[in-house]
């Protein structure tokens, strides 16, 4: 297990720039999925199927600071990244960490039938249950054990 009491100096340099690097990808993202269907000429009320992803996401609109992966490359959160993430981020600082996972808990991003986002280009794909782990991680790093056991 990595310690910042015995790390050496190179060791702490490059912490602080993966910490820094995971600051920077704070950014703010709206997508409204309703907005983005009807701009592809989808109507999630039609019965007859369609290849147009997220058809089934009509209720979403994401309008947050997120975390992204890579706010160049990937100017989009996915979910399974954004958990990861937030365990190293608690850290640093705790409560965005558990905003950003309590987050993509809330309805307007959840699917009415429980499932989290994967990514705006398929929201829909299945990925596995690290949300839960993250939180789990995230509660266990920004609590002292004292006040965990009184909870």
């Amino acid at each position: 297990m990595f310690s910042v009491a015995t790390a050496t100096e190179d060791e702490t340099r490059v912490m602080r720039q993966g910490l820094a690097g995971m600051l920077c990808g704070k950014q703010y993202y709206f997508f409204d999925a309703d907005k983005w269907l009807s701009e592809h000429g989808v109507d999630p009320f039609a019965t007859a199927a369609s290849t147009v992803r997220n058809r089934e996401w009509g209720h979403m609109v994401n309008d947050d600071i997120i975390s992204m992966p890579d706010k160049w490359e990937y100017p989009w959160y996915a979910a399974w990244d954004l958990a990861f993430h937030m365990v190293p981020f608690a850290r640093i600082d705790p409560e965005f960490a558990k905003h950003q996972l309590t987050l993509f808990l809330r309805e307007w991003y959840m699917h009415p039938n429980g499932q989290l986002p994967a990514y705006e280009f398929a929201l829909s794909d299945v990925n596995p249950p690290v949300h839960a782990w993250s939180v789990w991680r995230v509660y266990k790093i920004a609590a002292a054990r004292a006040e965990r056991a009184r909870r």
